[in-house]
């Protein structure tokens, strides 16, 4: 809402594009490449990008280290050696694993709703997660993201199961989940029996500028009936809130027995409270 405010000065077109018809539209000022300046020419250049694989590689990229990147190859070759895609490629040939089929690279994938999953063979499952999981990766999406966007593309049997203990395991993880956790506080429900007792304050703004310049809205509301007053301000200091609180409600309606803010500094300053 404040940032529609501002722009509510200005005069522009706004077109709607749904989110799958159009890339990031800052990519082409956010992309790393390895050409300098003077090799782009009038040809469309083809740059390696530092989020690709072999970016990843070359170290084009910003942060800690990286793993190796899984190549599309190294799946199918593992393949062929690992005891579960041995059997399952056992019954496709049979003809008893409906849900498993080779593509035209001999590669083995599995039939799902949300996709096509590419086996993963045991050897290479902890590289694929810790891709999945890694900071510069993909910045610790967390559990259901992780396994949400996995099994669009991936599966193994005990996918996750290996998901749940590689997230819990992660360090860096744990201590954002903690940092959130850290600030929660129980909801208290402050119970009001009473209407014209107990108030509530707050200061909404910045919004665009009236005609005797105010440019802040005070709102005061009875908790009880509901009852609402808006007094537009100048300015939100201290000695013109308690003033707006007493003409717009103490004179009308008497004074409240309490006031419910907050804590904003003008509401916490020895002035208000000298007049409260």
């Amino acid at each position: 809402m404040r940032w529609r405010l501002p722009l509510s000065e200005y005069t522009f077109d706004m077109d709607y594009k749904p989110g799958a018809s159009h890339d990031l539209p800052d990519f082409l000022s956010r992309a790393s490449t390895v050409a300098p300046p003077e090799d782009i020419n009038g040809d469309i250049p083809c740059l390696a990008l530092a989020e690709t694989a072999n970016g990843l590689r070359t170290e084009r990229y910003a942060g800690t280290d990286t793993p190796e990147p899984v190549e599309f190859d190294d799946v199918v070759e593992a393949q062929l050696t690992d005891d579960f895609c041995v059997e399952m490629s056992t019954r496709v040939e049979r003809g008893t694993a409906k849900a498993f089929f080779r593509d035209e690279h001999h590669a083995l994938y599995r039939r799902a709703s949300y996709g096509n999953q590419l086996v993963i063979p045991k050897s290479l499952r902890e590289r694929v997660l810790n891709l999945e999981n890694h900071a510069t990766v993909a910045s610790q999406p967390g559990m259901n993201r992780v396994y949400y966007t996995m099994r669009k593309a991936y599966y193994w049997p005990s996918m996750v199961t290996d998901i749940h203990l590689t997230i819990t395991k992660c360090t860096t993880w744990a201590q954002s989940r903690l940092a959130l956790r850290r600030h929660t506080t129980p909801l208290n429900l402050v119970q009001t029996t009473k209407p014209l007792t107990e108030l509530s304050v707050d200061i909404f703004g910045l919004v665009p500028a009236s005609k005797k310049g105010n440019r802040f809205i005070l709102v005061i509301t009875d908790r009880f009936a509901k009852l609402t007053k808006c007094v537009a301000l100048r300015r939100i200091t201290a000695m013109s809130v308690a003033p707006a609180i007493i003409d717009a409600w103490v004179s009308a309606y008497g004074p409240p027995d309490r006031i419910l803010s907050d804590q904003g500094p003008q509401v916490m300053s020895n002035f208000f409270i000298a007049v409260m």
